[in-house]
């Protein structure tokens, strides 16, 4: 097998995304509705900063224990009162619309996920090939192939769910027969966690090859999904380790440049805001302890 010159593979690429702009906003549509969502902090209201925590007292009543009890029961109790007291219909209309708003979000992440992806295929092609990555012409490309890649990721999905279900009930099994000698379940454990973990962090490595390969081909090829898919498979242990090498490398260009954006909007925002704040808090402003900021 020849060498992969990846240095020259990351230098084609950048000139190529930096030759076409465009390509910069489908790639930011494919990371807004790829990528996990974002984690949401506890914030802390002005009445618990360091100048409220030193007015309690250093003596409580002794019968605080029996005080809370009866506050808690108190609440408690109201909650069921209110709870019961809302009739059964508000409820199944409430959850059946919470899990409207889930699938209806889920359909919309899918659909531009999918035509982001097909966007972006089509775009870097044509930058390879010389021609203009337009919106127009990148955009087709996203809308022609939004079913097919819908249907490849629902098949990947589901296959990534059947092993990790198999795998579950080989555990399962092997618990129940194990399950009266303690020495002999203790080692089944061990090895099925352990075996899973392994299994786990190869099947997602291998998923993500199949969808480098597949996705491609059912954009520039005009592949089927579940074609594409074994075709993806097949390039995938094919090219186990240069695939392997270049998902890799692509990961830790796009953790730093991650990094460096992160850093850089803590500069442009974060020095401002201190600026801002210093003053405020030098004069005695009472607001959240640095601890809740």
């Amino acid at each position: 097998m020849s060498s992969v010159d990846y240095g020259r593979i990351l230098r084609r690429s950048w000139e190529l995304t930096w030759n076409n702009k465009w390509l910069w906003v489908v790639g930011m549509v494919l990371a807004a509705f790829g990528g996990g969502g974002g984690n949401t902090g506890t914030g802390g209201g002005s009445g618990t900063s360091s100048s409220n925590l030193r007015e309690i007292p250093a003596n409580l009543p002794g019968q605080l224990p029996e005080k809370a009890e009866e506050v808690l029961g108190m609440a408690t109790s109201r909650f069921k009162d209110w709870f019961v007291s809302v009739p059964v219909l508000t409820w199944v209309l409430l959850g059946a619309g919470v899990v409207l708003l889930v699938v209806l979000v889920t359909a919309i992440s899918m659909v531009a996920r999918s035509w982001a992806k097909g966007a972006l295929v089509g775009g870097m092609d044509l930058a390879d090939s010389g021609k203009e990555a337009s919106l127009k012409t990148m955009t087709g490309f996203g809308f022609s192939n939004i079913k097919s890649l819908i249907i490849f990721s629902v098949i990947s999905g589901a296959v990534v769910l059947g092993v990790v279900a198999g795998y579950g009930v080989v555990f399962g099994v092997g618990m129940l027969v194990f399950g009266w000698f303690e020495t002999l379940r203790t080692v089944w454990l061990v090895l099925t966690v352990t075996v899973g973990v392994l299994a786990l962090v190869l099947l997602m490595l291998i998923n993500a090859m199949i969808g480098m390969y597949a996705e491609r081909l059912i954009v520039l090829k005009g592949m089927a999904p579940w074609e594409a898919w074994k075709r993806g498979l097949a390039l995938s242990k094919g090219n186990f380790l240069p695939t392997l090498l270049m998902g890799l490398l692509n990961n830790a260009v796009g953790c730093s440049a991650g990094c460096l954006s992160m850093m850089a909007m803590l500069v442009i925002f974060g020095v401002p805001a201190v600026i801002v704040a210093l003053p405020i808090i030098n004069s005695g402003f009472s607001g959240p302890g640095w601890i809740s900021v």
